[in-house]
């Protein structure tokens, strides 16, 4: 769970590509054999879920679930 800036444009771009905090984990775990399994954004805030890629063969049903409540919804 990271903080990360919240401007309309970061959110944008963020859809397209990671933003740095997960690429900075992605990069420090990938040599330890770990792979990202989900990401979730919130508004200003980033939940990634990374796995060991021996456990993922036992990973079911990923769900996520959240509810929009700021700015009307929108975040």
């Amino acid at each position: 769970l990271q903080e990360v800036k919240s401007q309309p444009q970061n959110m944008m771009i963020d859809l397209l590509f990671d933003d740095p905090w997960t690429k900075h984990f992605k990069q420090s775990l990938i040599p330890h054999d770990y792979i990202k399994v989900r990401t979730q954004r919130l508004q200003g805030l980033v939940l990634n879920v990374f796995c060991l890629r021996k456990h993922v063969t036992h990973l079911r049903f990923i769900e996520a679930s959240y509810t929009r409540t700021g700015f009307g919804g929108m975040w």
